[in-house]
């Protein structure tokens, strides 16, 4: 996201996490907040709108957990692939975390 694009008002990628079981009661309040596109999935909502209709959520939301803010979309098969993209600087380990080869085989691409 660019200041450009915060200034124009332009249509964001956004989505708002909230506890296993709140995603249909969180759609809602989501379109009575003003956001558009709004799609319950699992322990989140994804939805449409400005960084306007991000903060409101923010303040006004009772179930979001947290707002998100899409900053990309990719596809990579390993960690090696991941990391050699020219745009990606680093990435969030999760669950490969508690699996020591897996955890290694990241620590090893991220040194390259």
């Amino acid at each position: 996201m660019t200041d450009a694009q915060t200034a124009r008002g332009e249509e964001l990628e956004l989505f708002a996490t909230c506890p296993k079981g709140f995603e249909a009661p969180l759609a809602a309040e989501l379109a009575g907040l003003g956001a558009k596109g709004v799609r319950a999935l699992h322990g989140q909502v994804a939805f449409a709108g400005t960084l306007a209709d991000a903060y409101r959520v923010c303040l006004w939301s009772r179930i979001a957990s947290r707002v998100m803010l899409v900053l990309g979309h990719g596809a990579a098969a390993n960690a090696d692939e991941l990391l050699s993209k020219p745009d990606v600087d680093g990435g969030l380990i999760g669950g490969a975390s508690l699996k020591p080869a897996d955890f290694a085989a990241i620590v090893a691409a991220a040194g390259k």
